[in-house]
């Protein structure tokens, strides 16, 4: 029985911030994973101004792949907004999302835009803790935990099992309002979720660390995130928003303690420091929860400066 074909034209958003190393490698892989099913495909990276080389090789690339890239010339980077600019300038409304890395395998795009069609869903999420998803064999404690602290968070918002993930297609004609939308950080997909009320399909992927480069996620990043959740969490609840805030931060600061104190017990640290070490982490995680101040003024937008 032959397997049905996805759609036949598509753009991949891809948010860069000093990626320079991997970019080929992510657009020979696309390449090979489009290409070989008929697929009329463009690959759009919006790029934070990294200054490392990465327009020239989004350049020298254009001359044999369709790569182009846009650059993002504001004072304050955020991956989420990069998003939403690529997504303005698609060439075609279906679309797929994904980070830099490769921690995003390419070859389950064609999995992604099959359940697009084939589930009437409205976006199809790539998932690393649905039923069949993998993470990384090589993460330690502490990378699990900075993973899946945020999920348990997020919950609440959601019926999915991954609802952080930053892999996924959509089509553009089925998004909210662009410009309605208040998005701060690394998790644009929640975003579209919780604000737009999209049906969603997760479809399992393996999740690989990065090979190459150096991952953006610091401290900075995890404030906006808690700062995001808090915001989605006003929106969804109204009312009820600060009291299943703080209970699922409550719950969250309790896992942080534990996880974190066995995090340390298996690198050999002895229980009275694992123990003080976790109620200081527990505090840090707890802490930002009441910044709720707006990214951006609604309806400003970037300075956008496209190339080849």
């Amino acid at each position: 029985m032959e397997t049905s074909r996805p759609h036949r034209t598509l753009s991949v958003v891809v948010p860069t911030f000093r990626e320079a190393a991997n970019i080929p490698a992510l657009a020979e892989r696309l390449d090979e994973a489009l290409g070989e099913n008929g697929i009329e495909w463009e690959l759009l990276l919006v790029d934070d101004d990294s200054n490392d080389g990465s327009e020239a090789i989004a350049q020298e690339l254009a001359q044999r792949l369709p790569v182009r890239m846009a650059m993002r010339r504001e004072a304050s980077r955020d991956l989420s907004l990069s998003v939403l600019q690529g997504i303005r300038l698609a060439r075609f409304d279906r679309l797929v999302v994904m980070d830099a890395d490769l921690s995003h395998p390419p070859e389950r795009i064609i999995d992604l835009l099959r359940a697009l069609e084939e589930d009437g869903c409205d976006l199809a999420l790539g998932s690393r803790y649905a039923t069949g998803g993998t993470l990384d064999r090589a993460w330690s404690p502490w990378r699990f935990l900075t993973s899946r602290l945020p999920t348990v968070l997020a919950q609440p918002l959601t019926h999915c099992a991954d609802p952080m993930s930053g892999f996924f297609a959509t089509d553009r004609r089925r998004l909210p309002d662009l410009e309605q939308l208040r998005p701060i950080g690394y998790k644009i997909a929640l975003e579209f979720m919780v604000r737009g009320g999209l049906q969603v399909k997760e479809v399992p992927i393996g999740f690989s660390e990065r090979a190459t480069g150096t991952s953006k996620m610091n401290a900075r990043q995890w404030i906006n995130t808690v700062r995001h959740l808090h915001r989605l969490y006003r929106h969804r609840f109204g009312g009820w928003a600060r009291l299943l805030w703080f209970a699922a931060v409550g719950t969250s600061g309790f896992l942080v303690d534990v996880l974190f104190y066995l995090g340390l017990q298996w690198a050999g640290v002895n229980h009275q420091v694992a123990r003080a070490l976790a109620g200081i982490g527990r505090s840090i995680a707890a802490s930002p929860s009441g910044n709720t101040r707006a990214a951006r003024p609604p309806g400003s937008g970037p300075n956008l400066s496209p190339s080849a």
